[in-house]
């Protein structure tokens, strides 16, 4: 539930979270995409069959590395061959494809610190293709170590939390107020989505049996609500 909205590759905070000390409040606009993956096969620059992988326009690189291995593993029951520091990306723009990189010499900076590429940063739209090959076998021509390898990572780098509004935060007390009360809507909003499928199962499977009759357990229990009704003279129909 929480790879289905965003997540901050850098604190790791994520908006459909239930825990409020890692709920991303700062979470930017967002929209989901399904991308076509090909992996390449030998170096002869054949491919294989795409693979749909779900992400979104604020993943990273890194973010999308994973949900592709990840997909890989899903769908074939077994990991991907190579590791992902060793897995490069590229996207086919206008019949060539471009290679997809976390920083690069166009990265927004703000002050210190630079700003992870994203899929939107690469204008990647829906149903876009997306070329998976090994470092071994097609070694990039600028390679990229992971970045998270850095020991300053966090204070070099961000990605959906602006270090500008953190600093405006703490200058600013009302701004800091309005944020936590919308903090606490979304926390709100992102707990009735991750039950709300659990819930709707619960209750297919308790009226879903044969000839639409409830298990015995389960009429005994309304039934004893029934009487107590009764018994306290509810004839509401809203509560019965």
């Amino acid at each position: 539930q929480i790879s289905k909205g965003p997540v901050d590759c850098v604190t790791e905070k994520a908006l459909y979270t239930l825990s409020e000390d890692w709920l991303l409040w700062q979470a930017q606009d967002f929209s989901p995409l399904k991308l076509q993956v090909l992996f390449a096969v030998g170096r002869d620059g054949e491919v294989s069959q795409p693979l749909e992988v779900d992400a979104l326009s604020c993943d990273t690189v890194e973010q999308l590395k994973e949900k592709i291995l990840s997909t890989f593993r899903a769908k074939f029951g077994f990991p991907y061959e190579t590791p992902i520091r060793d897995v490069c990306v590229e996207y086919e723009k206008h019949g060539s494809f471009v290679p997809l990189q976390d920083v690069d010499a166009s990265s927004e900076v703000i002050g210190d610190m630079k700003k992870l590429n994203t899929l939107k940063y690469y204008q990647i739209s829906d149903g876009a293709a997306i070329k998976v090959i090994s470092k071994k076998d097609h070694p990039p021509l600028s390679p990229q170590t992971s970045l998270k390898d850095d020991k300053n990572f966090s204070g070099k780098y961000f990605h959906l939390i602006d270090p500008d509004v953190v600093e405006d935060q703490a200058k600013s007390p009302e701004r800091k107020k309005l944020n936590l009360k919308e903090l606490h809507l979304t926390k709100l909003l992102s707990t009735k989505v991750a039950v709300h499928s659990y819930v709707e199962n619960l209750f297919n499977s308790i009226w879903g049996m044969p000839q639409s009759k409830a298990p015995h357990a389960v009429k005994y229990f309304f039934d004893f609500l029934d009487a107590r009704a009764d018994n306290m003279k509810i004839s509401d129909p809203d509560v019965r």
